[in-house]
């Protein structure tokens, strides 16, 4: 079948695609079949889908974990760092959700950098000199009863970024009894997320029950 003059010009200004199926002659007319599905979408186009479906997958954040975020930037912020925790944290809480190969120690080096990373390695007692002075002793002594859970934590946390090189989470997860009674120390999926579970839950407890310094 021949194809008119008219339709070549057509098929040379869409990239010189071959059109020649595309179309049927009916009572000396022609018309177009699934044109639409044949041209298909531009480069720019896949790429711009590819966004947004990233974004739309986006971790989602609930309210204790933006208050977290909040609070470790503006600890961040105080001791002169622009470090932003959102994005470790997100990845962090992912990592948490997928439980994929080697999930807890990715995990646990991004959730490690609410106190270590930016333009200042903070380092945890630094972390804590970011809060407001306790006047009252039962504040004072419920606050380094808190460091102390936060301080422990954060070490488990470091054990296991560190891929527990020394043995010390092992030794700290499955004690003695349990490896001669059970025969066994190796710790669960369920053991390394208590860790995260631990550590996020201390932190959000002392920023709600203590004050950071005031930026000057």
């Amino acid at each position: 079948m021949e194809i008119p003059s008219w339709l070549k010009i057509i098929e040379n200004l869409i990239g010189n695609l071959d059109i020649s199926g595309w179309f049927k002659r009916e009572n000396n007319t022609y018309n177009i079949q699934n044109l639409s599905m044949k041209i298909g979408k531009s480069p720019d186009e896949d790429v711009r889908q590819e966004i947004e479906n990233t974004e739309k997958n986006a971790f989602e954040f609930n309210y204790n974990e933006k208050t977290i975020i909040s609070k470790v930037n503006q600890i961040h912020k105080l001791n002169g760092s622009n470090y932003d925790f959102k994005e470790s944290y997100g990845l962090a809480l992912q990592h948490i959700k997928d439980k994929k190969l080697d999930w807890p120690v990715i995990a646990a080096a991004h959730m490690a950098n609410s106190v270590q990373s930016g333009d200042i390695d903070l380092g945890i007692e630094l972390f804590f000199k970011s809060f407001e002075d306790q006047k009252d002793p039962k504040n004072k002594t419920e606050f380094i009863r808190l460091k102390e859970r936060i301080r422990y934590c954060y070490k488990r946390l470091q054990n296991l970024r560190h891929i527990d090189k020394n043995n010390k989470l092992k030794k700290c997860m499955t004690p003695e009894y349990y490896q001669k009674i059970h025969g066994t120390n190796t710790i669960s999926d369920k053991d390394y997320q208590q860790i995260f579970y631990d550590f996020q839950k201390l932190l959000l407890e002392l920023f709600t029950n203590y004050k950071i310094k005031i930026i000057l």
